[in-house]
């Protein structure tokens, strides 16, 4: 039997389209947590948790670097743990290709985002 985040390697739909078709979506990381872009999600499926990580939204000229940046940046992310693949880094199980880029699928891991945009 396939699972739909650790099997699949392309999907059609929007990634929170997906996210929501299979599974529980708990938590979604956008531009009202982070600036960078990036829109992250955590998603339940069956009794399993998973970080997810996209670009984010293609059209948003908000963030400081351009969605292809971003897409730049999630690709050098998947080279990088497999090149050091660490007890201490999360695990990466499947990148999944859409439209808007890849989602990187890892193990969840409970804490706390970390801001960057400096002190409030």
């Amino acid at each position: 039997m396939n699972h739909p985040l650790l099997d699949s390697k392309i999907i059609e739909q929007a990634p929170i389209t997906y996210m929501n078709e299979i599974g529980q979506v708990f938590s979604v990381s956008d531009e009202h947590m982070q600036d960078s872009g990036n829109i992250s999600y955590g998603v339940q499926v069956d009794q399993q948790r998973f970080f997810v990580k996209t670009a984010g939204n293609p059209d948003d000229p908000r963030p400081f670097l351009s969605h292809e940046q971003r897409v730049a940046l999630l690709r050098n992310a998947i080279r990088l743990w497999r090149s050091c693949n660490h007890i201490a880094l999360p695990q990466l199980h499947n990148v999944i290709e859409a439209s808007a880029g890849p989602l990187l699928v890892y193990t969840w891991i409970e804490g706390e985002l970390l801001l960057a945009r400096g002190t409030q």
